[in-house]
């Protein structure tokens, strides 16, 4: 059985608003903290379910005209509340694209000349079951060299 003071589990929306609370800087009021929870009834049932909850529990504290995040509240979310606060993170900048650049020529594709007999596989023509199916190709062959 749980202490009366234990937070609300994971999952709920008491918690869900707890780590809201948090992820605000660890204050806020409640507008903005209804807000960032997605609240969308009256402020009386955010009152009744979620801030009476948290306060009776110990989780919140009321300071100048918000709520703050309490040390207990931290440890129950896996916040350590000696660690410093991290600032607010920014918008990440797009990753650098490189100018583009041909590909160098020692890696391209080299036409060259093939020896002469090489293409003779492909006057004949294969066997598909019982029906003869010539050679097809993207090839263009000229005189025994290689054209793409």
């Amino acid at each position: 059985m749980s202490c009366p003071l234990d937070g609300p589990k994971a999952g709920t929306r008491a918690y869900t608003a707890l780590k809201k609370l948090n992820e605000l800087g660890g204050q806020a009021d409640v507008p903005t903290w209804m807000a960032a929870t997605g609240w969308t009834t009256t402020v009386k049932t955010f009152h009744a379910e979620i801030i009476s909850k948290l306060v009776t529990r110990m989780k919140i504290f009321a300071r100048e005209g918000g709520y703050v995040i309490s040390d207990d509240g931290l440890l129950h979310i896996g916040i350590c509340p000696d660690a410093p606060r991290s600032a607010q993170l920014g918008l990440v900048a797009p990753r650098y694209v490189g100018p583009k650049r041909d590909l160098e020529a020692k890696y391209k594709l080299r036409l060259q000349d093939m020896r002469e007999g090489s293409f003779d596989y492909m006057a004949i023509p294969s066997l598909h079951g019982s029906t003869r199916v010539e050679h097809k190709t993207s090839l263009t062959i000229i005189a025994g060299a290689i054209q793409g």
